[in-house]
């Protein structure tokens, strides 16, 4: 059986307000009640009361997730293919969906193929969002909305007294199948969708001192409890499975939702700490995965791509209010459109350079990884009026033969540029600072798995994409032979000049020079 197309990843995120702070930006989330009784857990997790305590601090070995979200497909192509095309253009990671719903129908295993087609294609610590239960697990009074309701029997035990999994906890005995299955592929499991996504940006900030209710959160339906619940559960079963696993916040948008996950506990009771809720949200999850789409920032590629590490800082200040450490964070979805809607900043020359400077700049501030939203544009003329159909690292390919025909955009050829020099790369901290850029240049030194030294460098901007600056890279050997540089389109052109000097003529757009 071909692998159904079915790609099931991420929709586009539509905030509904355009947000008025540069930390508090597009990336949405839901809720429904599930009330139901307490109890205590019988059996154990992965440490005692159901695993609760994050290990956290993870970085995979330094290595940054280069990663993508497959969403608009081609109906005719296996995932296997999708995956190569994404591979094919930068992406060295890759955020899967499973919904229970989907497994149920298909069999647990329906996606074997399609990880182990990413991991041959040099794919790995790939992410996995939890989402949609089947429609008789579901808190859905329609059934027709799987992804926006929580399950029911969220508040079973989670393991009977044998410690097995209790199958009458829908979610717990839905993530042991799904992470036994799939632990030889998934490193990272993410719980839900954009859970705090809400019509109303006001509503987010009564949430640094009240609950998030159900009726706040339309995508989820549950309380910030529920939530709360769920990582709970997530975490004991994935950890008791796959104790190397790790268990990520789902693609979260504000930072008071992230508050009100530490200042409370799974507890239906107002999320009081009890006997049977011992420990608050920090306990239940080990990266802080968010999303950010540069949109909702004015501005260009610059102050998108600050937008972005803002969106990172003001989620570690709640971590530092509550006294948390350990985390690590990463999103998984950003993306810039290449074609400029209405006021929306946009363009060919914003989206490449956002991707770098996106990239870049969160693997130099230690994030674990990116998800690039989208593998391909959801249009099929540049006229449409929706930005988030022109975010693609091809064309479109829906109506396309074969793979082969697929046309990289120039936001694709700048990925599969960084994805060819920097996969597998850690960043020098030590260099990095010694750089000592001037206020006109930003960038950082990386080191290649073969050895190499590359620095990544840019000139800024106050507005728009044209910017020039010149900086002197330091050290002995200056002269012919020196430096190479690369262009961002070199996965095109694969042009590197030695440079005669160790004076370079930045712009907007980053450049890489391997030092020789």
């Amino acid at each position: 059986m071909r692998n159904l197309a079915y790609r099931f990843v991420v929709s586009p995120s539509r905030c509904a307000s355009v947000l008025v702070s540069l930390a508090l930006v597009a990336a949405c989330g839901n809720s429904n009640n599930n009330a139901g009784g307490g109890g205590a857990d019988s059996g154990s997790g992965n440490d005692g009361v159901d695993g609760g305590t994050s290990t956290g601090g993870d970085t995979f070995g330094g290595v940054f997730r280069h990663g993508m979200n497959d969403g608009h497909i081609n109906a005719s192509w296996t995932d296997n293919q999708g995956g190569a095309l994404g591979a094919a253009t930068g992406a060295d990671s890759n955020r899967m969906k499973l919904p229970e719903y989907f497994l149920d129908q298909w069999g647990a295993g329906v996606r074997t193929d399609a990880a182990l087609s990413y991991q041959a294609d040099g794919m790995s610590n790939l992410v996995c969002f939890l989402i949609g239960p089947t429609a008789a697990h579901s808190t859905d009074p329609t059934g027709n909305n799987l992804e926006g309701y929580i399950p029911k029997n969220l508040y079973e035990p989670i393991f009977r007294a044998d410690g097995s999994v209790n199958p009458d906890n829908y979610w717990a005995a839905y993530v042991e199948e799904t992470v036994t299955t799939y632990k030889p592929y998934v490193r990272i499991w993410e719980v839900w969708n954009e859970p705090d996504w809400t019509p109303s940006y006001q509503t987010t900030l009564d949430w640094a001192t009240k609950a998030p209710a159900i009726g706040d959160l339309p995508r989820f339906n549950g309380s910030i409890f529920d939530y709360i619940r769920m990582l709970r559960v997530t975490y004991a079963v994935a950890k008791k499975v796959d104790p190397t696993c790790q268990v990520a916040l789902g693609g979260v948008g504000y930072p008071t939702f992230v508050d009100a996950i530490l200042r409370y506990t799974d507890n239906p009771a107002a999320g009081a700490v009890a006997s049977d809720f011992p420990h608050k949200g920090d306990a239940y999850f080990d990266v802080l995965n968010f999303h950010y789409y540069p949109l909702y920032t004015p501005g260009n590629s610059d102050a998108g791509a600050d937008g972005l590490l803002a969106q990172r800082a003001a989620m570690a200040a709640e971590l530092t209010k509550f006294g948390i450490t350990g985390k690590t964070f990463n999103a998984t979805e950003t993306g810039a459109p290449r074609v400029q809607v209405g006021t929306f900043p946009g363009g060919p020359d914003y989206a490449k350079n956002y991707l770098m400077k996106a990239m870049l700049g969160a693997h130099l501030a230690g994030m674990i990884g990116l998800d690039w939203f989208l593998l391909s544009d959801t249009a099929q003329t540049d006229a449409g009026t929706d930005p988030y159909s022109y975010m693609g690292l091809y064309h479109d390919i829906a109506n396309l033969a074969q793979p082969g025909d697929a046309v990289r955009t120039d936001t694709g050829t700048a990925y599969a540029t960084i994805g060819e020099l920097l996969k597998g790369a850690t960043v020098d901290v030590t260099l990095t600072a010694s750089l000592a850029l001037p206020s006109t240049v930003r960038g950082g030194a990386f080191h290649t798995p073969a050895g190499k030294t590359i620095l990544a460098l840019w000139a800024t901007a106050a507005t728009g994409e044209a910017a020039t600056a010149t900086y002197t890279i330091a050290g002995s050997g200056s002269g012919a032979g020196a430096i190479t540089a690369y262009a961002w389109d070199y996965a095109a052109t694969h042009a590197s000049p030695v440079l005669s000097s160790r004076t370079v003529t930045l712009s907007a757009t980053p450049q890489l020079f391997q030092l020789l």
